[in-house]
């Protein structure tokens, strides 16, 4: 072997080593190398680095002038990129199949909202589930799935479907026809949630009755006690369950509470204001301060609505009657409170 010859072999060897450096950092950094690269952007990203490589042998070779090195340099050259091109073709084959799967739940994802969203058009709902169950049946092939594995995904997907539709249709307060649904598609759904799915049916079955029945009674110009007498009589002559005894009294209750606290803040106000009016002339400074006895009474029972309290002299009800303890100027140290139903005092 000549002088030259071996320089040529050292200048090859030497243009090999920054070119490997090169496609490692191609191939291997550890933010934008093309193996670090997943799913869709190492598909996107495959022609591009193909491309960064092809450029980067032919500007390490650009060196090159005569034709032994250029020579050595080609059989080099095509052998680095021979590798690097297999394990681009190896990462895009794995990549594009994870993309596809994350492509194919998401479509199947969509298909579910489209039936949820179009609950109340049946051949919407069909297109949308046939949508998801063909996206299963591509992913089922893509992953290797065996009949039963299949069988399997396919239910799971219908049983999320149709636990979809059905929320939807709860939330939109046909409980009817959720229960009509669900009866005509408790085949495909997996048999462990179709309790969940009925009890969560009853619940919003029993949620509307009673709001319905709330309803009625309170348009009805009934007062509480009437109200709640309608209700105990409809449980005895069983039309109505226990259950929707319970809620619609509980609904009937805090209406009636709702109601009193109002008309009693409205009252205490306008009072109080007379009564600040009174007490900052200086009528009686001795004057009791209700709030706190208010709250006390109010903490021993919820339901307390406070009719009267102190008032102020010229109040029409202390000048009726003077000598009251309603009055400012007898301390104003009275409360009177309404009726509570049920609740009595010796």
């Amino acid at each position: 072997m000549d002088l030259q010859t071996k320089k040529n072999e050292a200048q090859v060897k030497d243009a090999d080593v920054a070119l490997s450096s090169e496609l490692r950092r191609i191939m291997l950094d550890p933010e934008k190398g093309y193996l670090n690269q997943q799913g869709k952007n190492a598909v996107d990203l495959r022609e591009s680095v193909e491309k960064q490589i092809a450029e980067a042998i032919e500007n390490t070779g650009k060196q090159f002038d005569n034709p032994e090195t250029k020579s050595m340099w080609a059989s080099v050259a095509r052998q680095r990129q021979e590798n690097a091109m297999s394990q681009i073709l190896s990462h895009a084959a794995k990549e594009t199949n994870v993309y596809r799967v994350k492509s194919g739940a998401a479509r199947i994802d969509s298909a579910m909202q489209d039936a949820a969203a179009n609950w109340q058009d049946e051949k919407a709902r069909s297109v949308a589930k046939s949508t998801m169950l063909a996206e299963v049946d591509e992913l089922a092939a893509l992953q290797g799935f065996d009949a039963d594995q299949l069988k399997q995904a396919r239910l799971d997907a219908t049983t999320a479907m149709h636990g979809q539709v059905i929320s939807s249709m709860i939330a939109a307060d046909n409980t009817t026809a959720a229960s009509e649904y669900l009866k005509a598609n408790e085949k495909e759904i997996e048999p462990g949630k179709l309790g969940p799915l009925r009890d969560a049916l009853e619940k919003a079955a029993l949620r509307k009755d009673s709001i319905d029945l709330y309803d009625r009674l309170t348009e009805s110009g009934k007062g509480i006690e009437e109200q709640l007498s309608e209700v105990k009589q409809l449980y005895k002559d069983g039309k109505v369950s226990p259950e929707l005894r319970d809620a619609t009294e509980q609904r009937l209750w805090a209406k009636w509470q709702d109601d009193r606290r109002l008309e009693s803040y409205a009252e205490e106000q306008a009072n109080d204001a007379l009564v600040g009016a009174e007490l900052a002339a200086g009528e009686n400074l001795r004057a009791v301060d209700q709030g706190g006895v208010r709250g006390l009474i109010s903490s021993l029972f919820p339901g307390a609505v406070f009719t009267s309290g102190a008032r102020a002299a010229d109040h029409p009800l202390s000048i009726k009657n003077p000598s009251s303890f309603h009055n400012i100027k007898n301390v104003g140290s009275a409360l009177d409170i309404r009726k509570i139903p049920g609740v009595t005092f010796n």
